[in-house]
């Protein structure tokens, strides 16, 4: 979700090696990486977006929920989290923001 929004803003899919993979086993595998969903970003994102340490509307995020790790899109009052079958609106006083991305 938060790759389609950055392409929709202009900027480049940083998710483009892992469309596609819709597996939970594969998914998980794919953020198994040395330093978790932060690193798999950082590696897709590059240079191409500015890191900010607070969120304005239409940012994205690394966020902690619940005990994992999750991409977010911030809307200027909450946290837009993909679910299973919906999108999660979470305060920001439920999560932890790991790193965040100007769009």
């Amino acid at each position: 979700m938060e790759a389609d929004w950055a392409i929709l803003r202009g900027h480049p899919d940083f998710a483009t090696k892992w469309r596609g993979t819709i597996d939970p086993e594969e998914c998980e595998a794919a953020q198994d990486v040395p330093g978790g969903l932060v690193a798999l970003w950082d590696k897709g994102i590059g240079k191409a977006l500015a890191v900010v340490e607070q969120p304005e509307s239409g940012d994205i995020a690394v966020v902690a929920a619940g005990g994992i790790e999750v991409g977010a899109i911030f809307t200027g009052e909450r946290w837009a989290i993909r679910g299973q079958r919906t999108v999660h609106f979470l305060a920001p006083d439920m999560v932890t923001a790991r790193k965040v991305w100007r769009l």
